[in-house]
């Protein structure tokens, strides 16, 4: 299981990055609301990683591409509460940006798997 540093994650931000402390919140926020599959999820995107890595796997419950995806949904959701709370737009904006390649991900294998089945119809 994925489980991020906040320095590791501040040391791969740009030169604005953001205090190490609003991370740690927002993670122990993401824990208690979410729960661990969506905090594996938040400190994967925040890694650079691509979530495939984590469908089917059974220490997380065996989560499918559409239980990952609706997570997804729930951390953006939180983080948006989270910095309108907070007032720090720079937190979001790296939120989003680390969701934003993912969205792009799961569209295209939405794409592919749509064209395969309308292949083999």
């Amino acid at each position: 299981m994925t489980t991020a540093d906040p320095n590791i994650i501040a040391d791969r931000m740009p030169a604005k990055a953001l205090p190490n402390n609003i991370i740690g919140e927002f993670r122990q926020l993401v824990l208690q609301r979410l729960g661990r599959l969506a905090l594996t999820i938040l400190d994967a995107r925040l890694g650079g990683e691509e979530l495939k890595g984590l469908m089917g796997r059974s220490e997380l419950g065996s989560p499918t591409a559409y239980q990952l995806k609706r997570e997804v949904g729930e951390v953006k959701r939180l983080a948006q509460q989270f910095a309108a709370r907070s007032g720090d737009s720079e937190f979001l904006r790296l939120v989003k940006r680390a969701f934003d390649a993912e969205a792009v991900t799961f569209a295209k294998r939405k794409q592919s798997v749509a064209a395969r089945q309308a292949a083999s119809a």
